[in-house]
């Protein structure tokens, strides 16, 4: 198995002494990694740069392994930008959200001529706002071909991660597929503390993104209404009501809570209320930044909602 094509490199990660798994982004081939032997090594690593544009021989015994590169230069992008340093960090930051994103060997035409086309503006006389405006673009199109129609934001990141972690367990087993010995570590895999603790739990890893990802949005809601208490000088009446935003009822007696506001317990109970129905409003915000039209806010609560109650 073999092919030849132009492409952008997106990374270049040392594998054992000298050698490099390098991600490549060709139209034809999509992102797809290679061993290059020697990639580390004093004569290549200044081509394989992020950004840099190459000539790529990729072989392999079979489709699936992963195969060795060999790279020829085209475009020396990386160390053209080398004195400005806020066009070479958005070509840092194009390249490594495209490595992350895009899924391997799938091509997205759009998303690499649009790259493309953006370092081409980079490594140009091209103002700012020009550049800036094509990386913006840039972006949204990767979103667009990566998020099917109709699909909720959460669902783009659970899919993001997904291709992520295929991408590391591809590194993490390059030894055995380019025919060296190499023991790679899976420490830097590991999920945050927390995760740790659910290990044990017979909940999915998708039922478990649902809900961290339920939880954060419900934080980030409370989080604004506090910010809104804070600026209007109520800080003391939302950190005392807080705990009954979600419940049935707080879980102190109103008459309690009276007393520590030097309120009435009708006045607690219509704060209470007020506090809920604008917690609901901000949460609403906070849903609708991640679906593509407003219908479908309802049926993303509902679903963020039943993520909560399933645990």
């Amino acid at each position: 198995m073999e092919w030849t094509e132009e492409g952008i490199v997106l990374c270049a990660r040392r594998h054992g002494e000298s050698s490099a798994i390098v991600s490549l982004l060709t139209r034809e081939q999509g992102r797809h990694a290679g061993l290059v032997r020697g990639g580390f090594g004093r004569a290549q690593r200044g081509l394989l740069e992020p950004g840099n544009r190459v000539r790529a021989y990729w072989r392999a015994r079979l489709a699936e392994h992963l195969g060795t590169l060999t790279c020829e230069p085209i475009d020396s992008n990386a160390a053209a930008l080398l004195d400005d340093p806020l066009r070479l960090a958005a070509l840092s930051a194009a390249t490594s959200v495209a490595d992350a994103a895009l899924p391997e060997r799938e091509p997205h035409a759009r998303v690499h001529d649009g790259l493309l086309a953006l370092l081409a503006l980079l490594c140009g006389a091209a103002p700012i706002e020009a550049w800036g405006q094509a990386h913006a673009g840039w972006e949204r199109d990767l979103l667009a071909d990566l998020r099917p129609a109709g699909a909720r934001f959460r669902s783009f990141l659970l899919h993001t991660l997904k291709n992520h972690l295929a991408s590391e367990w591809t590194r993490a087993h390059a030894g055995k597929r380019a025919g060296t010995s190499a023991i790679l570590s899976w420490d830097d895999l590991s999920p945050e503390a927390r995760y740790s603790q659910e290990a044990a739990d017979a909940e999915s890893p998708d039922a478990a993104f649902d809900r961290r990802w339920a939880n954060t949005v419900l934080q980030q809601a409370l989080d604004r209404l506090r910010q809104e208490h804070v600026a209007a000088g109520k800080e003391i009446l939302f950190d005392v009501l807080a705990d009954g935003l979600t419940g049935a009822a707080p879980s102190q007696p109103y008459a309690e809570l009276a007393m520590k506001l030097g309120m009435t317990e009708g006045a607690v109970k219509m704060a209470i209320h007020r506090l809920r129905k604008r917690y609901g409003e901000l949460l609403r915000l906070e849903v609708a930044q991640t679906v593509v039209t407003s219908a479908e806010i309802d049926q993303e609560l509902r679903h963020l909602l039943s993520a909560l109650a399933a645990h």
